[in-house]
C-alpha cells in the first residue's frame, strides 16, 4: 500500500521569504526613483548654467547691436553721398567732400556677433533639457539670422577684395591714414562710362551692405529682446 507522503509547508519561512522579496523590489524602485530624481537634479542644474551663460552672451551682443546700429547710421549717409556725387558728375568740384566721406566708409566693418554659448548647448546636447518649444524656435532663428549675417559680410567682403584694385586704380590713396583723418586728394582722371558706372556700383554695394547688416541687426535686436525676457523667465521656475 503506497504512502500519501506530503512535506509539511513552514509557513513562517514563506512569509520571511516574501517579506524578503517585496523588500528588496521595493529598495530596487526606490534606487530607481531616487536614481532619476538625482540625474533630474544634474539635467536641470547644467541646463541652468547653459541657460545663464547664454543670457550673458546676449546681453553683451545686445551692446554689441547698438554700438553698430550707430556706426551703420553714421557710413550709410557717405556711401550714398559718394553715389550721388559721380552720378552727378560733379567729383573733382567736391574733392574735399569726397576725401571726407571715403575717410567714412573705408574700413569694412563686421559686427562681431557672438553665438558660442548656443553652439555649446547644441554640440553637447544640453538642448534636450529645454522643454520650452517657444525658447528653442526662437533661439534657432537667432541664431540662422547671426549666420545670414556673417554669410552676407563675407560674400561683400569678397567682392570688395576683388574690385579694390580697380578702385585704387581709380582714386587717389596717397594721403589716407586712418578713419579719423581727413585726406588730401588728387582730382580723378576724366572717367569714362564704363569706369563712372563701376565707381557707382562699388559704392551702391556697400550701401545695401549696410543697410541689409542694419536691418539685419534691428531683427537680431527684437529678438535677443525676446530670449532675454523668456530666459528670464525658465530661470525663475
Amino acid at each position: 500500500m503506497a504512502l500519501n507522503y506530503q512535506p509539511k509547508v513552514n509557513r513562517k519561512a514563506v512569509k520571511i521569504y516574501f517579506l524578503e522579496f517585496i523588500m528588496t523590489t521595493l529598495a530596487i524602485t526606490l534606487g530607481f526613483f531616487a536614481e532619476n530624481v538625482r540625474e533630474s537634479s544634474i539635467d536641470k542644474k547644467v541646463t541652468t548654467q547653459y541657460l545663464e551663460t547664454f543670457q550673458l552672451e546676449l546681453l553683451n551682443n545686445k551692446i554689441v547691436f547698438n554700438n553698430y546700429d550707430s556706426i551703420y547710421n553714421s557710413i550709410m549717409p557717405a556711401e550714398d553721398s559718394i553715389v550721388n556725387i559721380f552720378y552727378e558728375k560733379t567729383e573733382n568740384k567736391n574733392l574735399y567732400t569726397i576725401g571726407r566721406l571715403l575717410a567714412r566708409t573705408r574700413r569694412f566693418i563686421i559686427p562681431p556677433i557672438s553665438i558660442s554659448a548656443y553652439q555649446q548647448m547644441v554640440n553637447s546636447g544640453g538642448l534636450k533639457n529645454i522643454y520650452n518649444l517657444a525658447l528653442k524656435d526662437s533661439m534657432a532663428v537667432y541664431s540662422e539670422l547671426i549666420q545670414q549675417i556673417e554669410n552676407y559680410n563675407a560674400y561683400i567682403f569678397d567682392l570688395r577684395s576683388a574690385n579694390s584694385p580697380q578702385i585704387g586704380m581709380l582714386e587717389d590713396f596717397h594721403d589716407f591714414a586712418g578713419p579719423d583723418h581727413i585726406p588730401s586728394i588728387d582730382s580723378y582722371p576724366a572717367l569714362t562710362a564704363r569706369e563712372r558706372r563701376f565707381i557707382i556700383y562699388y559704392y551702391r554695394t556697400l550701401f545695401m551692405r549696410s543697410l541689409s547688416d542694419k536691418s539685419l541687426l534691428e531683427r537680431l535686436m527684437l529678438t535677443n529682446d525676446h530670449l532675454l525676457s523668456t530666459i528670464n523667465q525658465e530661470l525663475k521656475k
